[in-house]
């Protein structure tokens, strides 16, 4: 018995980097009249991959990079201030968001409306945003081929989950700001 658990080794998963160039989340946000987009920038370099399957690791997005992307240059700066201050990110208190996977599962039926297509994975973990963790899970599409990966994800989240709750009341009629905030998650990663 001890022979056989001496020769069984335990094979270490793998730590893949972000590129940061290839990565991205892109957001939009509504109001009864009017939308927004923009991006983010996302880095980290512990993406854990253990026999050809992403099983963990976490990522980050640095609030700085946030990025409106359908205002002229004009108004652009006073959306991008808005969004930094404390009636939403509060970026001088809490400069990163982090994404944590904990568990990667195989997406077994239909994935939900709004998922990416040829979702294979069901990503589950926790989202740190403004000093508050929720857990967040959604379907993905993930791909391993040649030491790279390459996912991607659409989800919603509730802004207010995260104490984000800047003219979050229906009453506000056409100045309100729905909670809901849709996200597009491009993430490519490459073998330490």
């Amino acid at each position: 018995m001890l022979v056989i658990a001496a020769g069984c080794k335990k094979e270490k998963p793998d730590s893949y980097l972000i590129e940061t160039s290839q990565s991205s989340i892109i957001w939009r946000g509504t109001s009864p009249i009017a939308e927004n987009t923009g991006t983010f920038s996302v880095n980290g370099n512990n993406l854990k991959v253990k026999n050809g399957k992403l099983i963990n690791g976490t990522f980050n997005v640095p609030i700085n990079s946030l990025n409106v992307t359908n205002l002229p240059p004009d108004l652009k700066p006073v959306l991008t201030e808005h969004l930094l201050s404390a009636d939403f990110f509060n970026v001088l208190v809490h400069p990163m968001a982090v994404f944590k996977i904990e568990k990667v599962d195989v997406l077994t039926g239909t994935p939900p409306d709004g998922s990416v297509a040829n979702a294979n994975f069901v990503i589950r973990g926790s989202l740190t945003m403004i000093g508050v963790t929720k857990p967040v899970n959604f379907p993905a599409k993930v791909d391993i081929v040649n030491n790279k990966v390459s996912a991607e994800a659409q989800l919603q989240i509730n802004r207010t989950d995260w104490g984000m709750n800047y003219a979050a009341d229906p009453a506000l009629g056409d100045h309100h700001i729905y909670p809901m905030v849709n996200l597009k998650i491009k993430l490519v990663a490459n073998k330490n």
